[in-house]
């Protein structure tokens, strides 16, 4: 005999009715009100010294301090694995380059001043990186870090240069900009930097070659971010790009708009680009850098659903439609974030709103 139970809220006693209307079969009576309740939001992408303005000029100046460009600068070194320092077919600033497509995983390249660097004096680490093989299957890196000679021990956090780059373009240089407060130095100097490949199976591990590697003395990037409020979550749905130049957008025989698509309107094509970058428990999950307005457009469900002008200027709109809303938790330190590194000041406008709903998790 089965043993007769009856379900209680343990937090005042009570217990479902059961609904025994007139020639219908009894059943539970049951809430249909949704469990949790959200509301529509729009969070632009924020500055702390600009707002939401991104059309702003990032360039770099004062005395850089040149770690490699024609391995006459920091001294390079092969701690583990094969590499040439000295690569003269594929070279990006200088005579030569870094080779290290026969690294495998955990090979290590140190570059080292011979001297002590003080990081405050820097404010961004950039290069360039020509990729001729990267697997997206597992796990691949390539990271850059700081280094004491003295001690044999690493300064601060490896940063992976593959999260400041599209590692699905081959073949050709790219550049990178890294702000030092990435590496989360835990002293003040250095005196070497060190390279790593790394890779995990399945795949072989990444193929590339490094040059016109240097800290910047002045400028820095400029970081823009969405991220959600105390006790909340935000479910972001889209993002829409709205940029506004001094350019005329209709062809002579108007049968096309005059959009360039490999340019950004009035601005050529960009050096590092607009990096995005969805940040997961502080950790970079994903990146991807838009240098031309068709790097926008290639992505699945992309619309322009703006393009306006009048006799001198013209504003478009991009949508980019997320298949499933990005998750940000508060507690888990999530973030969408948007850096400028090149001069935008060109457009007369550069904003970006993504756009979904809260959830209130108190």
């Amino acid at each position: 005999m089965p043993i007769q139970s009856i379900l209680i809220d343990p937090r005042n006693g009570h217990s479902p009715a059961v609904d025994s209307a007139t020639g219908e079969a009894q059943g539970l009576v049951v809430a249909s009100r949704p469990l949790k309740s959200y509301r529509h939001k729009l969070w632009f992408f924020l500055n702390s010294a600009y707002g939401a303005d991104m059309n702003q000029n990032v360039a770099f100046g004062g005395t850089p301090d040149a770690v490699y460009t024609d391995n006459s600068e920091w001294t390079m070194t092969a701690v583990t694995g094969t590499w040439d320092f000295d690569e003269t077919s594929i070279k990006q600033g200088g005579t030569k380059s870094i080779d290290a497509v026969a690294t495998v995983n955990n090979s290590v390249a140190q570059a080292a001043k011979g001297s002590t660097l003080t990081l405050a004096s820097y404010t961004a680490l950039t290069g360039y990186i020509y990729l001729t093989a990267w697997d997206t299957r597992g796990t691949r890196r390539v990271e850059v870090f700081g280094w004491n000679t003295s001690t044999g021990a690493q300064v601060g956090q490896a940063v992976n240069i593959g999260n400041y780059i599209n590692v699905q373009t081959l073949n050709a240089w790219q550049y990178f900009v890294i702000p030092l407060s990435t590496f989360a130095f835990d002293a003040t100097t250095i005196d070497a930097l060190r390279f790593r490949t790394v890779s995990a199976v399945p795949g072989g591990p990444p193929d590339y070659y490094l040059d016109t590697i240097r800290f910047e003395e002045t400028g820095s990037p400029l970081l823009y971010r969405v991220r959600p409020d105390v006790g909340t979550w935000y479910h972001v749905e889209r993002i829409r790009i709205t940029m506004a130049d001094n350019w005329v957008s209709t062809l002579a025989d108007a049968t096309l708009p005059e959009i360039p698509y490999d340019a950004i309107l009035g601005v050529s094509a960009l050096t590092a680009g607009l990096l995005y970058q969805r940040i997961q428990g502080g950790e970079v999950e994903y990146s991807y850098s838009a240098r031309q307005i068709y790097h926008w457009l290639q992505m699945p469900g992309c619309t322009m659903p703006v393009a306006i002008g009048d006799a001198s200027n013209t504003l478009v709109s991009i949508e980019l439609p997320f298949q499933v809303p990005e998750i940000l938790r508060f507690e888990d330190n999530d973030e969408l974030r948007v850096t400028v590194q090149d001069n935008m000041s060109g457009l007369l406008l550069l904003r970006m709103v993504a756009a979904g709903f809260e959830e209130v998790r108190e």
